[in-house]
């Protein structure tokens, strides 16, 4: 879904397990952020030759998203926990591609959930120009992708 040259971050980047596969896979990573010093601190330890590619950051603030250079924001797992996931789409810039990964089922940390691709696209077509989208099944669940590009 990267192309190998594609520069990316990870925004809400966790422990780490996706950035050590795109390290692997030799990908673009440019950064890594979250909010959690104990899961940034598990990611670094996870990815200690790129330590300095990971950062504490609170992606409510639109300081967050300035002086950074990349072509792509990722956004895997993140969103169906931030109240105000309008508002943290509307800090990327205009024109970037932007990928979204987002959950089929509730859970006690979600604030939304969604059970088709409709309901994500009635959500985000305001602020994303939608261009593909990947329904994954994961045993009674679905991990639903988004990738598009920043209105």
């Amino acid at each position: 879904m990267l192309d190998d040259n594609e520069a990316f971050v990870d925004f809400g980047c966790g422990t780490g397990q996706f950035a050590e596969l795109a390290f692997k896979a030799n990908k673009n990573y440019v950064m890594g952020m979250d909010f959690s010093t104990k899961r940034l601190g598990l990611a670094i330890h996870r990815n200690l030759k790129h330590a300095d590619r990971f950062m504490l950051a609170d992606l409510t603030d639109p300081d967050t998203y300035t002086d950074i250079e990349y072509d792509t924001a990722l956004f895997c797992e993140v969103m169906e926990h931030i109240k105000d996931d309008l508002t943290v789409i509307g800090y990327i810039e205009t024109g970037k591609r932007i990928i979204i990964t987002l959950p089929s089922w509730d859970a006690r940390a979600h604030v939304r959930h969604f059970k088709s691709i409709d309901e994500i696209r009635n959500r985000y077509s305001s602020a994303i120009h939608i261009i593909n989208t990947i329904t994954l099944p994961v045993q009674t669940k679905k991990f639903f992708i988004i990738d598009g590009v920043r209105l």
